[in-house]
């Protein structure tokens, strides 16, 4: 019997069976077929994929660059009312030069006694039983969007409980600079409150003297803020004669969205004693001493 050499199979051969040579000795992927019509369907899907993402991503980027971005977002991921912006207050009354009212049957036995030092001793002062901020009150007030929408702000209401100021003498530290930065002056004995001045660059001075210099263009609504621009702004609530508890309302809106940030230190309102009239005291640093 003859036995023929089994040699490798010839290029024509292996055309003749429909077989590549490239194919011969590979292993089928899993969920592949030998001839190679698996690599190809799964070549034509991530091309598909691809096709699809790339498309995805140059419309977003499209509707970005031409102001359509924020609706896009907003209509995949609506924002709640609550997510929109956040907000926050604070009663500066550690400034250099704020006054503190007393009434008299508290300030008599303050006169005799050492000024407060630290700025501790201050806040434990100002605590005291009937004390008030003499002569004006300021609030500082933070305002950021939240989401891609911007919010408009749309302009700043003041709401004033007045009383009749009792007898009282008014207590303070004269130092440091005057306050710069956004901000507007209220005159809470004018009815309805007015706006004395006020500045929106954040070279303006909201704790001006008379003899200081500042940028004076007055801020003006609608104010628009959002998450990469936001709104400080600081509230200088003045009073000549009265004791007044004050609050103010800034409502604002987001397309179909509206609502009101509230000013009103959680319900208590802000309250603020006119000092014309009463004694003042500063401090020396050891004593008091009346300069009205």
């Amino acid at each position: 019997m003859t036995v023929t050499p089994a040699y490798p199979p010839s290029e024509r051969a292996l055309r003749d069976r429909g077989v590549r040579r490239e194919r011969f000795n590979a292993r089928p992927m899993s969920g592949q077929h030998s001839d190679g019509q698996g690599t190809n369907t799964v070549a034509g899907r991530r091309k598909w994929l691809l096709g699809v993402g790339s498309a995805v991503l140059i419309a977003v980027l499209t509707a970005t660059v031409t102001g359509l971005g924020e609706k896009v977002i907003n209509a995949v991921f609506p924002p709640s009312p609550s997510q929109l912006l956040s907000y926050g207050m604070e009663e500066l009354g550690d400034e250099c030069g704020v006054s503190t009212y007393l009434p008299t049957r508290v300030a008599a036995a303050t006169i005799n006694s050492a000024p407060p030092y630290s700025v501790e001793d201050w806040a434990r002062f100002r605590h005291r039983a009937g004390a008030a901020y003499a002569g004006s009150d300021l609030v500082q007030v933070s305002i950021q969007g939240e989401s891609a929408r911007k919010i408009t702000l749309l302009g700043i209401d003041f709401e004033v409980l007045r009383r009749k100021r009792t007898a009282g003498m008014t207590f303070s530290a004269a130092c440091g600079d005057a306050l710069r930065g956004r901000g507007l002056q209220v005159d809470l004995d004018a009815e309805p409150p007015r706006i004395l001045s006020s500045s929106e660059t954040t070279e303006g001075i909201v704790t001006a003297a008379s003899s200081e210099s500042a940028d004076t263009s007055p801020i003006s609504f609608p104010w628009a803020v959002s998450v990469t621009d936001p709104l400080l702004l600081y509230v200088l609530a003045t009073s000549h004669s009265c004791d007044c508890v004050w609050t103010a309302r800034i409502p604002w809106v987001s397309g179909s969205k509206k609502g009101i940030i509230r000013i009103d230190n959680g319900g208590d309102g802000y309250r603020v004693v006119g000092s014309d009239g009463l004694a003042g005291y500063s401090s020396t640093g050891t004593s008091w001493r009346r300069y009205q």
